[in-house]
């Protein structure tokens, strides 16, 4: 039994010694906390909390992307709380929550803020056939989003075949841009812009419908109302000649010379001249 007891006290003694070193260290050193990822969507609020980490009577400093910051129209610091208002791809990136004791960083926390990927796209698009078919994807995110192409249920993470896939040059996404120099009757469909956010595979999808129409489609029309017009005068022109025709005819029925008109007094000197 006294065996028991003092291996039971040296134990209860070499634990003691081991805890009193680890603290020793925690209060020497900076210690770091697990770091967090956040994804929020552009327009909403966001909090970022490290106020639960065990440090009593620590100074609050946050950073982001190594910058010290400091309460203005977008954001506002409680201590342990970080708040972005309507939050904007401006605002993703690295922050940093540093809690000091006596000038010294005891305890350190990093949280990685990205935003949700964005993608827009016109409802519908027509190009005549064999001219160039161009769609441009409007997309947003940091950090910048993957783009992908569904074409009538084929997928195009990159340039294939007669589908070539550019940079916008304006917002510096690559494939956001849609090309096919000379357009055919069967890229007629449903086209899919699809924006992936790299950091997690969070996804936003925007779709077009892409009609294509024959060279001569629009010609068609034309013809058919000039047909139209050339009917309607042939009908016009029958109709007055038709018209003037019987008007002649009625004319020369009345239009008769006096010699012919048989008078009265002209019976009565026929009959005089034969006594």
């Amino acid at each position: 039994m006294e065996f028991k007891f003092s291996n039971f006290g040296l134990s209860s003694m070499l634990f003691i010694v081991v805890l009193a070193q680890l603290l020793f260290v925690a209060a020497d050193n900076e210690v770091k906390g697990e770091k967090k990822m956040l994804t929020f969507k552009q327009g909403t609020n966001v909090e970022l909390d490290c106020s639960k980490d065990p440090i009593a009577n620590g100074v609050y400093v946050w950073k982001k992307d190594e910058q010290t910051l400091s309460n203005n129209d977008k954001i506002r610091i409680e201590m342990g709380k970080l708040f972005i208002t309507k939050g904007t791809d401006d605002q993703a990136g690295n922050y940093t929550c540093n809690i000091k004791q006596d000038n010294k960083t005891v305890y350190t926390r990093e949280f990685e803020v990205t935003t949700e990927p964005y993608a827009k796209l016109h409802k519908y698009v027509n190009v005549v056939e064999e001219e160039k078919l161009k769609i441009e994807c409007t997309v947003y995110g940091k950090p910048t989003p993957h783009v992908q192409w569904k074409v009538n249920d084929t997928l195009y993470p990159a340039s294939s075949g007669r589908v070539n896939l550019l940079e916008d040059t304006e917002r510096k996404v690559p494939n956001a841009v849609l090309i096919l120099d000379s357009a055919v009757r069967g890229d007629k469909g449903q086209y899919s812009c699809i924006a992936i956010n790299p950091k997690n595979q969070l996804n936003m999808t925007a779709d077009i419908t892409v009609y294509v129409k024959g060279k001569f489609d629009a010609l068609w029309p034309f013809l058919g109302i000039v047909a139209e017009v050339v009917i309607l005068c042939a009908i016009i022109l029958i109709y007055e000649k038709k018209r003037n025709n019987n008007a002649e005819l009625e004319e020369s029925d009345t239009d008769q010379s006096p010699d012919q008109k048989n008078t009265p007094d002209h019976g009565k000197d026929s009959v005089r001249h034969r006594k």
